[in-house]
């Protein structure tokens, strides 16, 4: 084992009892959280920023409670783009504004998972830098992403004639529902 340059901390297994709850990776709470915000974005301005309230409460509440750790937030970024781009059916699976983030954010879930389960020691190979510059790129391509997906969307809507403030497709839905 490699020690850590700052604090000199050894890594090493945790071994929890069972009776203690694990946490789920990626984090569902921010995931959802996320997705209601950038979803948001046609509404009001009051509507929006009761959604980035609700994210940061969730970023708080999840990481002040012990319900996760940091890491998880950051994976559900990426995971939340790949749940936007499969349920984001108004632009065309094939289209590269849909595809794109589709794959990325998938890949880029998968490879955090992958990394986190069995490569912990390559984070800290080089400098302890390295595991906040993934945070920050992860985060960041997934800002990226959903962007590009959000903007083909309402391009596509715009491009059709629907309604652009997303009610008519909210009570189609609650319709739907029905």
């Amino acid at each position: 084992m490699r020690t850590l340059i700052l604090g000199g901390h050894v890594l090493r297994k945790i071994y929890l009892p069972e009776e203690i709850c694990r946490n789920a990776m990626p984090s569902l709470h921010m995931a959802w959280a996320l997705l209601i915000a950038f979803n948001c974005k046609p509404f009001s301005r009051v509507v929006r920023t009761a959604a980035a309230i609700y994210v940061f409460a969730t970023v708080f509440g999840t990481l002040g409670t012990g319900e996760h750790y940091f890491i998880d937030l950051v994976v559900a970024c990426p995971f939340a783009v790949t749940v936007q781009a499969l349920a984001t059916h108004s632009v065309p699976l094939k289209s590269r504004n849909r595809l794109l983030p589709l794959l990325g954010g998938a890949t880029l879930t998968l490879l955090w998972l992958v990394l986190l389960r069995f490569a912990i020691p390559f984070f800290y190979q080089w400098t302890p830098l390295v595991p906040w510059l993934c945070v920050i790129a992860s985060t960041a391509l997934a800002a990226l992403w959903m962007r590009q997906i959000l903007s083909a969307e309402l391009t596509e809507r715009q491009g059709t004639g629907t309604e652009r403030d997303g009610t008519g497709r909210m009570v189609r839905a609650a319709t739907a529902g029905a």
